[in-house]
């Protein structure tokens, strides 16, 4: 009695697995004018979400400062909106776009980031 043993190989695409991650505007920083308002947006073919960074302890918050994170689904595109209102030096630091079911450090392959830079504001008289 000849046994023959069969081998399914399964490849898997890394594609299959990964996460099409978005922000735009599509650069690695981004300066802003403090007290200004900006949307920044995160889409990807999954749901996503923003984590922001924790404003430093030592510093009173600025309460006219505000950050709100709008999520919605457009074209087949899972998009996050971070807006960012009356900006000030609390919100420099990097902003990272991930899987809704992932976090920047469990998750630092399937992740997007930008780094936002606050500029002071000048009055020219």
């Amino acid at each position: 009695m000849n046994y023959y043993i069969y081998i399914l190989c399964v490849a898997f695409s890394s594609s299959a697995f990964s996460i099409d991650l978005k922000i735009l505007p599509n650069v690695p920083e981004l300066t802003v004018t403090s007290e200004s308002n900006y949307v920044i947006k995160c889409q990807g073919n999954e749901p996503v979400k923003w984590i922001i960074p924790e404003s430093n302890p030592f510093f009173n918050a600025d309460r006219n400062s505000s950050i709100k994170i709008l999520q919605s689904e457009a074209n087949t595109k899972n998009v996050s909106l971070l807006m960012l209102n009356r900006v000030s030096y609390l919100n420099i630091g990097y902003y990272y776009c991930v899987p809704l079911s992932g976090d920047r450090k469990s998750d630092s392959i399937n992740s997007e980031n930008i780094y936002l830079f606050v500029r002071k504001r000048t009055m020219l008289y």
